[in-house]
């Protein structure tokens, strides 16, 4: 069952999937192709095995771009680097399983004057988060096991965002819902129908020939179009 979007649909481009030798290009590009906001996982190599950017990579996009910048913590103890990632994100997300600290971490990040987001992998439960809807504004379901690009989305987060997307609207309150993780063209619409606002899109939208990057954001848009 479709859902009201109180905005259009969003997509967001996770970019640690690009080629950082041409990141300034990239983001040109993304920025014609109407994407909405960039979207960039901090790994630390303890929570998820790899290990990806710093806060210095995340400045260095920040002044290039206008663009709005999610920043997404796949990180342990998330508290120990707030101070660095929030001035410059418009979103910073951590991860309900990242640290005890949650509500704590949540209220820093809205006090420092960034929206508070909260991520969660898919064995985390939906109902883990009910005490939390009044504290963020933005809840990213992972639809991959977090840490790598590239995986297949796991079906079994469609009934989860179907549950998340409930408990927003019960709420009489826009928080947004993006889904992260194994996005195509193939499952682009059932993800959106289930409740998603913002796809967030990585491995799916780049590839070497940057034409094919305005082409798959109009074809998901288009995709989605007939939702209500």
């Amino acid at each position: 069952m479709a859902f009201l979007q109180l905005k259009k649909l969003k997509i967001a481009a996770s970019i640690l999937s690009t080629d950082f030798t041409k990141i300034n290009d990239t983001i040109a590009v993304l920025e014609e192709s109407g994407v909405d906001s960039l979207h960039i996982d901090v790994m630390d190599g303890h929570f998820v095995q790899n290990i990806s950017v710093g806060h210095e990579f995340v400045a260095a996009v920040r002044r290039i771009t206008k663009l709005p910048i999610d920043v997404h913590l796949m990180i342990s103890n998330p508290e120990r680097q707030i101070e660095k990632f929030a001035p410059l994100s418009d979103v910073l997300t951590i991860h309900y399983e990242s640290t005890t600290h949650v509500d704590a971490i949540l209220q820093k990040i809205r006090i420092m004057g960034t929206k508070p987001g909260i991520a969660i992998v898919p064995s985390t439960h939906y109902l883990d988060l009910e005490y939390l809807y009044d504290r963020v504004q933005s809840i990213t379901v992972m639809s991959v096991n977090p840490g790598k690009s590239g995986q297949i989305f796991l079906e079994n987060q469609i009934e989860k965002i179907k549950k998340i997307r409930h408990f927003i609207a019960q709420k009489y309150c826009y928080i947004d819902l993006a889904v992260d993780g194994g996005i195509t063209e193939k499952n682009a619409y059932r993800i959106a129908n289930a409740g998603a606002s913002t796809l967030v899109l990585g491995s799916a939208l780049f590839n070497d020939d940057y034409d094919t990057i305005y082409d798959r954001v109009a074809v998901i848009r288009d995709i989605c179009s007939s939702i209500i």
